[in-house]
């Protein structure tokens, strides 16, 4: 922790949202970090208002991700990333070592599997959704008004396929990483385990794992002070 208090403090950040979701999910913790950072909250390719491709895999949101970082021409910049946002900045610091300068992740799944993502892809089946989850349906609906809900869910079908047979090669990349990364997870969160979590911890150099009591996986449904203040006790935030 102590060599994460020591680093010099970054005053842009950017925030990335997950699969299925687009920056809306950030909104609220943007809001929070306003007063002392300038925030990016980007939509990844073919969510929300995007009408760019409806096929996706880990490569292209990288490549994404480093053409938006060359954009803004601040690096090295801070990334939160939840969730699939984790996942891809931390690929990205693997491959684009200049771009970032540290990376807090949340609730971000880490260990793939063909198995694993076959079991991730049978919750994205569209019409058991619109039978059983009309509401989030609906939400969904609002939200991706680009190639429409039901394409990202296809999208995001085969991102989890392609993490799922790629997961050794991509361990292997993101072990070069030696930036610190702050690993954050909610007790409560039944889709990324523990496990997996300490493991990418040991795996990187610069990696530190946290806990947070009661927090379940949803960014949408945890306490962002909480999650802010967590931040700030580690030393990445001002």
């Amino acid at each position: 922790m102590d060599r994460f208090k020591s680093m010099e403090k970054q005053k842009s950040i950017v925030l990335l949202h997950g699969a299925i979701g687009d920056h809306h999910q950030m909104l609220p913790l943007a809001t929070l970090l306003g007063e002392s950072y300038q925030v990016f909250t980007p939509d990844f390719p073919g969510h929300g208002r995007d009408t760019i491709n409806n096929r996706l895999d880990v490569d292209y949101l990288v490549e994404f991700l480093k053409d938006y970082l060359n954009a803004l021409n601040r690096a090295p910049v801070q990334i939160f990333g939840f969730s699939m946002g984790g996942f891809v900045a931390t690929l990205c610091a693997s491959r684009y070592p200049d771009l970032i300068g540290s990376i807090i992740t949340y609730g971000t799944k880490w260990q793939w599997s063909p198995e694993i993502a076959e079991k991730e892809v049978s919750m994205l089946d569209a019409e058991k959704i619109s039978a059983k989850l009309p509401e989030f349906a609906n939400e969904l609906d609002a939200l991706h008004s680009g190639i429409g809900w039901k394409n990202v869910l296809l999208a995001t079908k085969n991102l989890m396929q392609h993490l799922g047979q790629n997961n050794e090669s991509l361990e292997l990349e993101m072990a070069s990483v030696s930036i610190p990364v702050l690993i954050m997870r909610g007790s409560h969160d039944k889709m990324v385990s523990r496990e997996e979590s300490l493991a990418m911890e040991n795996l990187l150099s610069g990696g530190v794992y946290s806990e947070i009591p009661e927090f379940i996986h949803s960014i949408e449904q945890v306490d962002n002070i909480l999650l802010l203040t967590e931040m700030k006790n580690h030393g990445l935030l001002e």
